[in-house]
């Protein structure tokens, strides 16, 4: 915009040349977006007008065309009018709109500030010009109430406002994915489910126990190992039991086990009483050649750790 003519005011020169600026952005291609008439004011003016911009512009970040136009007119064209004109003026240009992120009572209380001025405005005024400000979201919720009435209060429609923005602030919320994570994991962040069975055997509640039946008769409940079948009378099983079946002779199972003269069958409970290690880690010892009580380099029978029982390795 050059203001070289003396003859014409800078207001006038500033209306003109809003007014041509209107007219051109019509024509052109893109002429409709915010982000275009902004950039195509900011590129044509020049001297004050240009030096304004600058200051104006860096000092907010986000600002539409109407702003930017209405503050070149306060700032080069202003006009001495009374508040209540310039508050229609200001509803005619919807430049009260809702704000991004803004909530309802923040617009609320800057719309009734804008309506303030006017006396004369009526309650069908007041609850169409606050329905126009309406972000998208809501304009459409708000148009009636719940049973498809006009609202006939103003109070009524900032209330109901108000509740079908909660409405749609929880909606976005239960869309939101919500990261899904282990239970027990959750509980116990340094626990891992690969070395829960590396030391104990964990066993179904139905082979917890099992009935093993002496040469006397007589049944012996105890808790069944890894590959045990449970016997349920005479005849022989399908499958390999612990300890000497009767009229036959021990099993290898039943001869490897033999160091006791009670007839049982090793638990974890017993290997940790004696070894101070489950079965597991007693194997994992032999294998190793270390100490099977401490897992130390000594030989086994010269572990200061072991009982006077277990003297005597197997």
């Amino acid at each position: 915009m050059k203001q070289k003519n003396a003859e014409r005011s800078i207001a006038d020169a500033t209306r003109a040349y809003l007014r041509d600026v209107r007219k051109y952005l019509l024509l052109v291609r893109g002429g409709d977006r915010d982000a275009v008439k902004c950039l195509f004011v900011g590129n044509t003016l020049e001297g004050m007008a240009k030096t304004w911009y600058d200051q104006w512009t860096t000092a907010r970040e986000n600002f539409t065309y109407d702003e930017l136009t209405a503050a070149l007119l306060a700032r080069f064209a202003p006009e001495v009018q009374p508040r209540d004109v310039e508050a229609r003026h200001t509803l005619a240009l919807g430049t009260y709109r809702m704000r991004p992120n803004e909530t309802i009572p923040s617009y609320q209380s800057h719309f009734e500030a804008l309506v303030t001025p006017i006396a004369d405005l009526s309650e069908g005024d007041r609850i169409f010009w606050f329905q126009r400000g309406l972000s998208e979201s809501l304009a459409g919720e708000c148009a009636t109430d719940l049973m498809g009435r006009k609202f006939q209060s103003y109070g009524e429609l900032v209330q109901f406002a108000r509740g079908a923005e909660m409405r749609f602030l929880a909606k976005q919320g239960a869309l939101r994915p919500v990261p899904r994570v282990n239970a027990m994991r959750a509980q116990d962040p340094a626990y891992d489910a690969a070395h829960v069975d590396q030391g104990t055997d964990v066993r179904s509640p139905t082979a917890a126990t099992t009935v093993v039946h002496t040469d006397q008769g007589r049944s012996v409940r105890g808790a069944s190992g890894p590959g045990t079948r449970v016997s349920s009378g005479a005849g022989p099983s399908s499958g390999p039991v612990r300890g000497k079946r009767k009229g036959g002779p021990p099993s290898a199972a039943a001869a490897h086990g033999a160091g006791n003269e009670a007839k049982r069958q090793r638990t974890d409970d017993l290997w940790l009483k004696k070894w101070g290690c489950t079965q597991s880690e007693l194997t994992r010892r032999r294998k190793e050649k270390v100490c099977l009580r401490c897992a130390g380099g000594h030989p086994t029978r010269d572990c200061p750790m072991l009982p006077p029982l277990a003297q005597q390795p197997k």
